[in-house]
């Protein structure tokens, strides 16, 4: 990266300098200017925030993971039937449901 950023003052120096210098920088050597310019920027700015949103989302799945590991086995029951489960397993009424409101 280092050259890079060299070969890229360089050629600012030539372009601005174009009477100093014998021959002019050429449309290729510009777009190939540009590229390192662009590989440099993104380098440095864009790949450390991607990094950073794949970390986020896999610390977030973690989380999640580690919470639902947490769970006991009436608390999964509880949550996939919307709270109406009451009571331990093998606690009467066998069924598990309540003719009382869940309020």
């Amino acid at each position: 990266m280092k050259e890079a950023a060299h070969e890229i003052r360089f050629a600012a120096n030539a372009a601005v300098h174009a009477d100093v210098v014998a021959e002019s920088l050429s449309i290729e050597d510009a777009d190939d200017i540009v590229g390192l310019m662009d590989n440099i920027l993104e380098h440095i700015y864009q790949r450390p925030a991607k990094v950073a949103r794949i970390r986020e989302g896999r610390e977030g799945r973690e989380a999640k993971a580690k919470a639902a590991k947490e769970l006991t086995g009436m608390d999964v029951i509880q949550k996939e039937l919307g709270g109406q489960v009451i009571g331990e397993i093998g606690d009467e009424p066998s069924s598990g449901y309540s003719d009382e409101p869940p309020f």
